[in-house]
């Protein structure tokens, strides 16, 4: 079987680094869960707002449990987020803490495919599982776990334990029916249960204490919630606080009012990505025979195109018939023999239905598959996914409400995630013979909202707006058709099926393709619309989502007109470094923007010094979870992990010889430590081996009885090792001309801020952001110079500068003067005189050395006492006004 390219994709890492964030956030001390997601928000620019649908404060429903949700939209691999935002949450977890996740999905259909697909390791998700956890992951269902099959203390150990279950297993037990579910029943398989001591006290109502909740509960697992929106009320706020949870992640393409919603992925990410077909080309015809035969005439000529693409590609029609006959089988078999009348070979037609389905066992990826077309009603929306699939045909009555919210996101998922040179290969395509047009597009908005898309992408078309009846189309998302419907005079009874008269079919199909050709050329100028406004979006500095830019237009401010022509001229300079493009006679040298991966080249850990103080802060380790400290439980406090899964441990430990503890315990570091960017996994288990083979039995059985004190030892020496040689490598790339300037950042034309400062002078933008005292004394002591002829407060998040070198510096202002120079100004207090403020001071000397136009100047400023290489506040503005 052919999968499509799971390699991550930039916007999944945004989402990722989003959770990874958003933790951070909640794990600092004393922090309530809703000042925490405030302060996430805030940190992106964006306030939230009451009542809103989707950035709201936080909604504290499962009590004192962070639980957040990121909006992805149909085709945007939120399984693949999945598995890897497993791994960013353990990773910020103590290293000792079980790695136990219940993964809830919303019915049988797509439990028994996500189980089958985290088990089977030729499959893409498990093979990242496997990448990410040392291909020790463990994936039960609810039958293997009433046995305990996987799950003892032993294994909880040393594996990744996914248990991939169905609500129903538990609902039962919240409704109060007489016969408990399984789930809830003593279980002998399980006894070792009512042994374990949790500081927390785990009593759920009606379960045994062998059960396999209870088992589930004392772990405290992290839960992940798969396509949440499919759940409906069954997904209880009781049933998850039963699961004593220590973090929620939902993946959804449509949250709830009440989700805590910290990730935005729009439709224009997907697409340059490739991982969607879009735009969505509607087209509607006088009748049912024209509908197939477009569509057949289309998918022949798409699959001809896809003869010279690089990868296999088979397009595939989804015929959706009305599933409101008397006898749908019958109905079906007389529309298949219809088609197969009309030219199409008997196996090249599939009925997939929920009374039959011939789709069973079939690979339709395969290049064996023979199947070019489905009937289907709406059985397709669960479980199903075929990229193959670009072309909805409906074949309900002209007085029928066609309902495509169920097929629609069947077709938008692009081929191998992949761009063709055939552009009508990008595209998905909706047929439909409707008299109620207006309705028809209605309907078809709706299927791709609630596909997790928005309003604003969409291409406008000045055909449809002439052509058609006045309607209120102005959400319309991704389509456009092509030509309005002819009203018709037939009238079908509502009941009918459709009449399909394969002679005339056939007919068509051997006439003029001129229509054809038409059609294609209308959707080729759609597409290119739609592309030059993806285009557009990927070169703006907005770095918000249209969903939230939308809803903080009164937070967002622009450039003061008497200043905007001079700051858009502005372009700063960044590090950019020489790289060398192959060609086919040789070499091209070019330059990309530096980063941090590429000052990492050639550091050899192992080669280090390996001299590292330990000490003994706490002996008991920690985990994210919340004590009952209030009514409401919104701060996050430090929780035990279960003492008999520690004593298992450490009694497990101390009867191993002390090589034997030498690598197991450098294998556990070094594990916790995958965190650490840009370094070489395979150099940190020798580093840490290294390192702890020079210790005896006693001193090693310390350091694993203080492991989270150990891990963060060995954190701080490597990154410390890891920092210097970065500075070393970038001043020896600045000495060989490797590492160099180039113009590259703009001023935004917009900001978006949660907090302002007070109105001073000669402020760049109708607002700017927050200034702390020592910031607003500076700021206002510089912009009385007359030679200054604006300033801004430069954010320290995107879309803000951001000096990117050995360490990634955002300087607090940006002041332009009236000689024409830009200055790059760093305000400290002198609580912070310390080791990163003088490598900030020296990373800007490098910008401002490497700037032969002498127009760039850097300056740090303390208030008294600063590093070497700063300025006090009088000196600096002294020395600004000569300038």
């Amino acid at each position: 079987m052919e999968h499509k390219d799971f390699t991550i994709k930039l916007y999944q890492q945004d989402v990722l680094n989003d959770l990874a964030d958003y933790i951070a956030k909640v794990q600092q001390p004393g922090k309530r869960l809703d000042d925490s997601f405030r302060e996430y928000w805030a940190d992106k620019g964006v306030s939230l707002i009451e009542n809103d649908d989707y950035l709201h404060p936080y909604n504290n429903d499962i009590k004192g449990v962070p639980r957040v949700t990121a909006k992805v939209p149909t085709a945007g691999g939120k399984t693949f987020i999945a598995c890897n935002a497993l791994k960013t949450i353990f990773d910020r977890m103590p290293a000792d803490k079980p790695k136990v996740a219940v993964w809830f999905v919303p019915s049988d259909t797509i439990l028994e495919q996500t189980y089958r697909n985290l088990n089977n390791p030729q499959h893409p998700y498990r093979q990242q599982l496997n990448a990410l956890f040392n291909a020790s992951v463990r994936v039960v269902n609810k039958e293997t776990a009433l046995i305990g099959q996987g799950i003892s203390f032993t294994e909880l150990r040393q594996q990744l334990t996914i248990f991939v279950l169905g609500v129903d297993s538990f609902v039962e037990a919240v409704r109060g029916e007489k016969k408990l579910p399984k789930a809830y029943r003593e279980n002998e398989n399980l006894a070792f249960v009512e042994a374990i001591q949790t500081e927390q006290s785990v009593n759920i109502p009606k379960a045994d204490g062998t059960s396999l909740i209870t088992y589930i509960a004392k772990l405290n697992p992290v839960v992940i919630i798969d396509e949440s929106h499919n759940f409906g009320s069954y997904l209880r706020v009781d049933l998850l606080q039963n699961i004593n949870p220590c973090f929620i992640y939902e993946l959804t393409a449509t949250p709830k009012r009440t989700s805590n919603v910290i990730s935005f992925v729009d439709a224009m990410k997907l697409k340059r990505a490739n991982m969607v077909k879009l735009p969505v080309i509607v087209y509607n015809h006088k009748s049912t025979n024209d509908v197939i035969t477009s569509a057949m005439a289309l998918r022949d000529k798409l699959e001809k195109m896809a003869e010279s693409a690089d990868r296999y590609v088979r397009p595939i029609v989804l015929f959706q018939a009305q599933s409101n006959v008397d006898d749908e089988s019958i109905n079906f078999e007389k529309i298949k023999a219809q088609l197969i009348k009309a030219g199409i070979p008997e196996e090249q037609v599939k009925i997939k239905t929920a009374n039959k389905n011939e789709l069973k066992n079939v690979d339709l990826m395969s290049r064996q598959c023979p199947v070019r077309y489905i009937i289907t009603v709406n059985a397709l929306k669960e479980g199903w996914d075929c990229p193959f699939a670009y072309i909805l045909a409906s074949l309900a009555n002209r007085s029928s409400k066609i309902d495509v919210e169920q097929v629609l996101g069947r077709i938008l998922r692009q081929p191998h995630t992949e761009s063709f040179k055939e552009m009508y290969l990008n595209m998905s395509y909706v047929f439909t013979c409707s008299s109620q047009f207006s309705q028809t597009i209605k309907h078809i908005l709706d299927s791709l909202q609630n596909a997790g898309f928005s309003g604003k992408d969409y291409v406008k078309s000045e055909d449809y707006a002439k052509d058609m009846p006045p309607a209120p189309l102005n959400e319309m998302d991704f389509f456009k058709p092509l030509q309005p419907a002819t009203p018709s005079t037939e009238q079908s009874s509502f009941d009918d099926i459709p009449e399909i008269n394969a002679d005339e079919i056939k007919s068509l199909l051997q006439a003029d393709d001129t229509h054809l050709h038409d059609m294609l050329k209308k959707a080729e100028q759609l597409e290119q619309q739609y592309a030059e406004q993806t285009k557009a979006q990927a070169a703006s500095n907005d770095y918000l989502p249209n969903e939230v830019q939308e809803k903080m237009n009164d937070k967002t401010y622009t450039m003061r007109s008497k200043y905007a022509d001079d700051a858009r001229a502005v372009i700063l300079p960044r590090f950019v470094i020489a790289v060398k493009k192959s060609l086919f006679f040789g070499e091209e040298e070019t330059c990309k923007l530096l980063d941090q991966e590429d000052l990492m080249k050639g550091f050899r850990l192992t080669a280090e010094d390996k001299k590292i103080t330990f000490t003994a802060s706490q002996s008991e380790s920690q985990m994210i979870t919340l004590d009952e400290r209030n009514e409401d439980e919104w701060v996050p406090m430090a929780a035990e992990t279960p003492a008999i899964i520690k004593n298992v441990f450490f009694d497990w430990f101390s009867t191993l010889n002390t090589a034997s503890k030498v690598k197991h315990l450098s294998d556990k570091i070094a594990q916790s430590l995958e965190r650490l960017d840009n370094i070489d996994q395979g150099q940190i288990v020798r580093y840490v081996y290294a390192v702890l083979e020079e210790k005896g039995n006693e001193e090693l059985t310390t350091l694993a009885q203080n492991y989270l004190d150990t891990v963060e030892a060995f954190e701080n020496k490597i990154k410390t090792l890891a920092l210097a040689y970065r500075k070393e490598k970038f001043r020896d790339l600045i000495d060989t001309g490797e590492i160099r300037l180039k113009e590259a950042w703009s001023m935004p034309e917009k900001l978006t801020l949660t907090s302002k400062c007070p109105q001073l002078a000669k402020m760049l933008y109708t607002e700017e952001d927050y200034l702390n005292s020592f910031e607003y004394n500076v700021i206002k002591k510089i912009a009385s110079l007359p030679n200054v002829r604006y300033w801004h407060k430069n954010l320290n998040r995107r879309p803000g500068f951001c000096l990117n070198g050995f360490i990634n510096h955002y300087p607090d202002f940006i002041v332009k003067l009236e000689s024409g120079k830009t200055l790059l100004i760093e305000t400290k207090g002198d609580q912070l005189a310390n080791p990163e403020s003088a490598a900030k001071v020296k990373l800007g000397e490098y910008w401002e050395h490497l700037d032969k136009t002498g127009m760039y100047k850097y300056f740090m400023t303390f208030q008294n006492q600063g590093v070497e290489g700063s300025l006090a506040v009088g000196k600096l503005v002294e020395l600004i006004s000569r300038m």
